[in-house]
């Protein structure tokens, strides 16, 4: 499979899970650990656009390559976000808690999406860890770590294409989502 679609793939299915099942934790955290396996050798699974550009930072990828990453993740999200509109009949729609104040909520952002890039870094791209066979659950045990602690303070999405495709559906109310996309886009970035 083509190494944009993968991550389209991968990027639709963590934002599906992720919509339908309220952010759990688990359902989350197990929906990425699959499909960084499936994907891993394909296109290096990043399936967000804070980790394509942490891994472009690194050198492991070209600028080309991570502007198409990003664009195959937005159409990802996006479709899922399309999905659950359909089924549900309302736009999935993210926001932190109410009374979090925005320092909160997005430090807790770039916290564990720091943490997020930083293993992904140490497990995928790093020579002294690679080849190995537990980047996955490397990686899937943090996300799920950073959901249990921090989606209840800042919602949860460390990834700014969940939030793209959720605004790009619900377009119509941008006025409404502005905040909220530049706080999660800023803090995630």
């Amino acid at each position: 499979m083509n190494k944009y679609l993968t991550e389209l793939t991968g990027t639709f299915f963590l934002v599906l899970v992720a919509s339908f099942s309220g952010g759990n934790p688990f359902a989350v955290a197990a929906v990425l650990t699959a499909f960084l396996y499936i994907g891993g050798y394909i296109s290096g699974a990043h399936y967000n656009p804070a980790v394509t550009f942490s891994v472009f930072l690194r050198g492991k990828i070209t600028g080309n390559e991570a502007i198409r990453y990003v664009a195959f993740q937005v159409v990802g999200s996006t479709g899922a976000a399309f999905v659950y509109q359909l089924i549900k009949g309302t736009p999935f729609l993210l926001s932190p808690a109410l009374g979090v104040g925005i320092f909160q909520w997005g430090l807790i952002e770039v916290l564990f999406t720091g943490a997020l890039c930083y293993t992904v870094l140490h497990v995928t791209v790093s020579k002294k860890n690679t080849p190995n066979q537990f980047f996955g659950i490397a990686i899937g045990l943090v996300l799920m770590a950073g959901l249990f602690a921090g989606a209840p303070i800042s919602g949860g999405v460390y990834n700014p294409a969940v939030i793209l495709g959720a605004v790009l559906i619900d377009f119509s109310h941008i006025s409404s989502h502005i905040i909220n996309l530049m706080i999660y886009v800023t803090s995630q970035c």
